[in-house]
């Protein structure tokens, strides 16, 4: 991808082969091609992006300037992303703000997003007049839906043996939970389906960590849930963020080793309450009346 021009050159006729230097560009333009770069990277940040005044009525970059970004919190809310220009007057740094992005948000994954902005931004003014994307990796930067997906979806094709790295690179280095620090808690509940348990896991282990939440700095708690269909052998995960004002529900894929613990601990606990395995338990659920099981139907 060709970068943005700072500078301004053009074929040298009396040069065959070589260019010249035929002056600035308009700071105003610069910036327009720059909110298209960013746009059609999906790079724009979601407040707002916007050029500082100093530069608008037709005034041209700097000769020399280069670009650089500072990305930080807010002093009052939101996170942002300044652009800078920096050039030199009489061998003395001039550094000017040249445009900045907000976005509301204040998570970690805020946070991320405005750093891959100003990378993005970054990458715009540099590489030698062509930055070359194809001999590079990708960041994909999702959220906890997006990426639950995205493994779900690759857990499924493991046997592939590339499918199967991306599958491991996309987990990162992520700490398992253990049996010491899960318990299924109260009552085990039948899904309408008749087939599905749903146990609630009293968590002991460090949920804003294992799940890139901040929910010490706010007035939130966690609540655990898993959904086990012993026909198919099968178990879901998911997470309620849970506040004052409002709830966010969250799925979670598990680890096998996670997916074959909590499977073990429903089993275990049904085993403790009724003395049954959780295939006897839906089938006594659906012979017998609802208000003589000790589930509770959903």
């Amino acid at each position: 991808m060709k970068t943005i021009d700072l500078e301004l050159w053009e074929p040298d006729p009396e040069k065959p082969g070589t260019m010249k230097y035929v002056g600035q560009p308009v700071a105003k333009e610069v910036f327009e091609e720059l909110c298209s770069r960013l746009e059609a990277a999906g790079m724009m940040p979601d407040e707002y992006f916007l050029m500082d005044r100093e530069w608008e009525d037709g005034r041209l970059i700097p000769k020399g300037a280069g670009v650089f970004c500072a990305t930080d919190y807010g002093s009052s809310e939101g996170v942002y992303v300044d652009v800078y220009l920096k050039w030199y007057e009489d061998r003395k740094p001039v550094i000017q703000s040249f445009a900045t992005g907000k976005t509301l948000g204040e998570t970690g994954y805020d946070l991320d997003r405005m750093f891959l902005i100003a990378a993005e931004i970054t990458k715009a003014f540099s590489g030698y007049g062509y930055h070359n994307e194809t001999a590079e990796g990708v960041i994909l930067h999702l959220d906890h839906e997006e990426k639950a997906a995205l493994l779900e979806v690759l857990s499924r094709m493991e046997k592939d043996e590339v499918l199967a790295g991306i599958y491991q690179k996309a987990r990162g280095n992520e700490r398992e939970f253990s049996r010491e620090e899960l318990q299924v808690d109260g009552e085990l509940e039948i899904e309408e389906d008749g087939k599905t348990i749903t146990a609630c896991l009293e968590t002991w282990f460090d949920v804003d960590r294992k799940f890139g939440l901040h929910t010490r700095d706010e007035d939130t708690w966690v609540n655990l849930y898993a959904k086990y269909t012993p026909s198919e052998d099968r178990l879901s995960m998911f997470y309620i963020v849970c506040g004052r004002a409002n709830e966010q529900c969250s799925s979670y894929l598990p680890t096998p080793n996670e997916e074959k613990l909590v499977k073990e601990l429903i089993r275990e606990k049904l085993w403790e309450q009724y003395g049954q395995t959780p295939e006897e338990f839906l089938r006594e659920a659906s012979e017998e009346p609802e208000e003589e099981m000790g589930g509770v139907r959903l």
